[in-house]
């Protein structure tokens, strides 16, 4: 797994989401293998992603969106495919939580730097 996408991930549910609720946060890490590929799912029981950009305001995802530009460019160097996906998970209510899907191939190695 690339440097740097597990704790991301599990740092922005802590800071966009856990930080709001007084108590009971949950954040639960996955890892699962499929067809080649690693699955790692993140599950927060957080405040959400539409009520996070609304309480967290500038700082909202911050970190995710510096990870798109991290894995656009760990793809492009790697020739490889890593993918996530974000979404609530019951939107009805006061704490809807998140879900967040990493989709990393299996591989030998990756490259470190560009040459």
């Amino acid at each position: 797994v690339p440097r740097m996408i597990i704790q991301t991930f599990a740092e922005s549910a802590v800071t966009n989401g856990l930080m709001h609720r007084q108590s009971g946060g949950r954040l639960q890490v996955d890892v699962d293998i499929e067809d080649k590929r690693m699955i790692v799912s993140f599950f927060d029981n957080g405040v959400g992603i539409e009520n996070s950009k609304r309480l967290n305001k500038t700082k909202a995802f911050k970190a995710v969106r510096i990870m798109d530009e991290f894995i656009s460019i760990f793809n492009n160097l790697n020739h490889t495919d890593i993918s996530y996906r974000m979404y609530d998970l019951d939107g009805g209510e006061e704490y809807p939580g998140t879900a967040v899907k990493v989709t990393l191939p299996l591989v030998q190695k990756y490259r470190r730097s560009i040459t």
